[in-house]
């Protein structure tokens, strides 16, 4: 949790609790744990909620930047080869893309 603190520059604290130990355990200390909830209090709801997401919006926005990210990678992929079959073939191969599909396909056949 300190790293937490010093890498994010904000104050953290935690509460765990355990089926195995009665009085949950706090970091920093009970006294520190007190002033950032404090802290948090004070805030109006508009800017607490402002940055928070649950785990649900937390994964599906991670799963639709790795999605961009891999469709960007592959538009990256299919760029580099058609460009490499025109850089071979020449301009005697006219290789367009199928906007509806995303595959390569010549409007020319190789003789």
């Amino acid at each position: 949790m300190s790293e937490m603190s010093t890498l994010c520059g904000v104050d953290t604290c935690a509460i765990m609790y355990s089926p195995y130990k009665s009085p949950p355990e706090v970091w920093p200390s009970p006294m520190g744990v007190q002033q950032v909830l404090s802290k948090l209090e004070t805030i109006p709801e508009m800017e607490k909620s402002k940055n928070m997401l649950n785990q649900k919006t937390f994964l599906s926005q991670k799963i639709t930047k790795a999605a961009e990210q891999l469709k960007n990678h592959w538009n990256n992929i299919f760029a580099t080869v058609k460009s490499l079959i025109v850089s071979i073939f020449g301009s005697t191969v006219g290789a367009t893309t199928s906007s509806d599909s995303g595959s390569f396909s010549t409007s020319k056949g190789l003789s």
